[in-house]
């Protein structure tokens, strides 16, 4: 899977290997030597979808493109959180909207609950 990159971001899909290394450096607190993360990162919140990611991994395999993205700044691809794409929006939700359209996806419908995105990865 690729990155998807913005301007000042670039939104890195967590691999299950990622992932494995990821929980293990939190547990030391200790990013690996080719590893920049922000002071503060990970949060407990970021190491909750890196396990969670895992266990789904385990359970029903990768769900790329949809799933965890590390966010990174662009300008010293230092980490600063993670976010996940699950492809749906509440109606109320507009921030995560916002989000999915700003990364090139594409409302294709919606229902009495969510709306639905999708995106192209072309090369």
């Amino acid at each position: 899977m690729d990155n998807l990159v913005t301007e000042r971001l670039v939104l890195h899909p967590m691999s299950v290997d990622e992932a494995e290394a990821e929980a293990e450096q939190t547990v030391t607190g200790e990013p690996g030597a080719d590893v920049r993360w922000e002071q503060g990162y990970p949060t407990e919140g970021d190491r909750a979808v890196a396990r969670r990611f895992l266990e789904h991994c385990a359970a029903t395999g990768d769900p790329q493109p949809f799933g965890p993205y590390v966010i990174r700044r662009r300008s010293d691809q230092r980490a600063h959180g993670v976010t996940s794409v699950k492809g749906d929006a509440d109606h109320d939700n507009t921030a995560s909207q916002h989000v999915m359209t700003g990364a090139g996806m594409r409302q294709i419908g919606e229902d009495e609950r969510v709306k639905h995105y999708a995106v192209s990865w072309g090369r």
